[in-house]
């Protein structure tokens, strides 16, 4: 173990991810910046896991076995619980970063004292090689209503926040209706608490594959991300109650985000149900007709 604290603490959830978790662990131990420790979440893995963490010879790897019953929420909360650095960044077991990843966050730490959480760039890859940019930069000034307006800009394997922002927020929502959309929640929360930096930089890859596109785990993903919209609509509405069209447009983009979710997994009896609410809000928003058109004449988009 480290004589002090490390810097950073690397949380890492994993399930059944082995070859994917070999090549995540492997994006860590190669990172410029070196003080670091890495703390591995296993959700009771029946591929390996255990052993192969367990032949690791790098005392800075600390494998914990747990049993979060679907809530990945659970899993990175034992990791900021345990953790022992300065700052947690997350990297989920089939993602992976560049090796300045860590060098550029500790820089960031040093010359905005006051960023409480650290984004970047990265790339989204498909499974026939193909890069997508996905950018990790706010639509407005206001990173809450930013979130709330727009949808989350920010991918949890492309964030690190102060350990201690964390541990007194409660870490991620282990709310079941939440599962999927954790960590959009969790963002929002903390928007609320202090500044957030983001880097213009792409640090990392975030990776496509059949379990993460499933129809299921669409269909989960659509409503939890319209259930936390909704919840931190009802709390903003609160102090911004005089916005009226604003929040109507919130809600119109919660609702058609969620049908361009169940769109991408040809799920369109669904997504219809929440493109014909979005428009009823905010007729005049076009992105609400087109995820309805889409949802009408069964168009699939990803």
């Amino acid at each position: 173990m480290h004589d002090t604290a490390p810097f950073f603490s690397v949380v890492i959830p994993t399930y059944n991810s082995l070859n994917f978790l070999k090549l995540a662990l492997q994006s860590v131990l190669v990172q410029t910046d070196k003080d670091f420790e890495v703390l591995v979440i296993d959700n009771t893995s029946q591929d390996g896991t255990k052993e192969f963490i367990g032949n690791i010879i790098d005392e800075r790897v600390r494998y914990f076995e747990v049993i979060n019953d679907g809530v990945i929420g659970f899993s990175r909360n034992v990791g900021i619980e345990n953790a022992t650095g300065e700052w947690v960044c997350f990297l989920d077991a089939d993602d992976l970063w560049y090796p300045e990843k860590l060098a550029h966050v500790r820089d960031v730490s040093k010359k905005e004292k006051n960023a409480i959480l650290v984004g970047h760039n990265e790339y989204f890859v498909y499974e026939n090689g193909i890069k997508k940019l996905r950018k990790s930069q706010p639509s407005c000034l206001n990173v809450e209503e930013s979130l709330l307006r727009y949808g989350s800009c920010l991918m949890t394997s492309a964030v690190s926040i102060r350990r201690d922002v964390a541990l007194r927020l409660g870490g991620f929502s282990e709310h079941r209706e939440f599962v999927t959309a954790e960590d959009y929640e969790f963002w929002i929360r903390l928007s609320r608490e202090g500044v957030f930096y983001f880097l213009d930089e792409i640090l990392g890859e975030w990776r496509f594959h059949g379990e993460n596109t499933s129809s299921n785990n669409i269909s989960i993903h659509a409503k939890a991300s319209v259930a936390v919209g909704l919840h931190h609509l009802d709390i903003w509405k609160k102090s911004n109650k005089s916005r009226k069209w604003v929040n109507r447009e919130i809600e119109s983009r919660i609702y058609s985000t969620g049908s361009h979710a169940y769109i991408s997994g040809a799920l369109f009896l669904p997504a219809r149900k929440l493109a014909i609410k979005s428009v009823f809000l905010a007729p005049f928003r076009w992105k609400a007709w087109a995820v309805l058109l889409l949802s009408l004449i069964r168009f699939r988009v990803k």
